[in-house]
């Protein structure tokens, strides 16, 4: 037999000066999902966001899907700080990763991997390390100017 407890949810307006802690058996009967890649409690139609905390760089990895011949926009951790480059690498044979000048935040950053293979691969997150990069406006503005935009042969040129 399992012991009965009652559950009240209640807002600041109520008064109480206390924290109150539910426990994950609470979200599963509510049929809550507890998502921590994304950080968020999804209950229902509500999605209620983690409270950030930017000095604690999150070690919980969350695996990367990457669909078969494409390019994926992915956020990785990085204890690097501030604004960086990251060079293009292959992580294994037919991933790459591509050159990006990027900022990090709360220990994360955004780039982009792009799949070559012709199925899909699932891989743990690489941790990658930004090399200094002048933060200036002036030279951030002549960093993003002096690249020209190729489109044609995009994938073919990450395979060199």
């Amino acid at each position: 037999m399992k012991p009965h407890t009652n559950t009240y949810v209640i807002g600041n307006e109520f008064g109480i000066k206390y924290d109150a802690i539910l426990g994950r058996n609470f979200f599963e009967d509510k049929q809550s999902i507890i998502n921590y890649c994304d950080q968020q409690l999804i209950m229902g139609d509500v999605v209620v966001k983690f409270d950030p905390k930017p000095y604690k760089i999150s070690s919980e990895n969350c695996m990367l899907n990457l669909k078969a011949r494409s390019q994926n926009i992915v956020k990785l951790p990085t204890k690097s700080m501030g604004h960086g480059l990251i060079s293009k690498k292959e992580l294994i044979p037919g991933i790459h990763l591509a050159d990006s000048l990027i900022k990090e935040m709360n220990g994360k950053c955004i780039t982009s991997i792009v799949n070559t293979l012709e199925e899909d691969i699932t891989l743990d997150p690489p941790q990658v390390l930004l090399e200094a990069a002048d933060d200036s406006e002036e030279a951030m503005t002549l960093i993003h100017t002096a690249v020209p935009v190729e489109v044609a042969g995009r994938l073919s040129r990450l395979r060199e």
